[in-house]
């Protein structure tokens, strides 16, 4: 069974403790470890946070970290969960700004991993706007499951090729403006297509 994931960043307000500024901060720096465990199931309880790297290309920026969401059962996998999450900035008045964010849960269990290794990615995609005034941030983004990927790859309705090669078992690739993108490759070590798949609408 093939899983494709979407995650849609919700307009999320940030706010600057007192009047430090935050122009001198990465993305990664203005995580909030409160608002990443609060994305886990209800019921569950979160543990460290792992960052597990960025992205940044002309203005725009994605984290991408991850948790385990444990149940009450620890011995349950149905009760006990991996996430991933993502926050998504824009540079704005010389500093960061976050846009939304989004995460996805999945069970703890051998069927869940075999299913993720069997799909070589995790596909998650996320368009932010944050006002008409603002252009609307578009990034597919996810993990990579299996070695045996070299690369990702978004074809645009233009005919261009946009890939990630990957970093941390992570990748992040963002959409140019006005472009309309249409598929999604998997591409493995021999340069074969593992997988592909229309692009994932939000």
């Amino acid at each position: 069974m093939k899983a494709i994931v979407v995650a849609l960043a919700g307009l999320v307000p940030w706010l600057v403790v007192g009047c430090t500024p935050n122009r001198f901060l990465s993305p990664e720096d203005l995580l909030d470890p409160e608002r990443i465990v609060s994305q886990c199931p209800e019921g569950t309880t979160a543990g460290e946070v792992e960052l597990l790297g960025s992205r940044q290309e002309q203005g725009r920026a994605i984290v991408l970290y991850r948790t385990t969401c444990a149940g009450a059962d620890l011995d349950d996998p149905y009760q006990n969960y991996d996430l991933l999450g993502s926050s998504i900035f824009a540079w704005r008045g010389w500093q960061w700004q976050l846009q939304g964010t989004g995460s996805a849960a999945w069970n703890v269990d051998e069927r869940s991993r075999a299913e993720a290794e069997a799909g070589y990615i995790d596909l998650m995609g996320s368009t932010t706007t944050r006002s008409p005034l603002h252009s609307t941030i578009q990034i597919l983004f996810g993990r990579i499951h299996s070695p045996a990927v070299a690369a990702v790859e978004v074809v645009l309705g233009n005919g261009q090729i946009l890939r990630d090669e990957g970093t941390n078992d992570f990748y992040a690739i963002f959409i140019p403006a006005n472009q309309s993108p249409q598929a999604v490759r998997v591409v493995g070590q021999d340069n074969q297509i593992l997988r592909q798949e229309k692009y994932p609408q939000s």
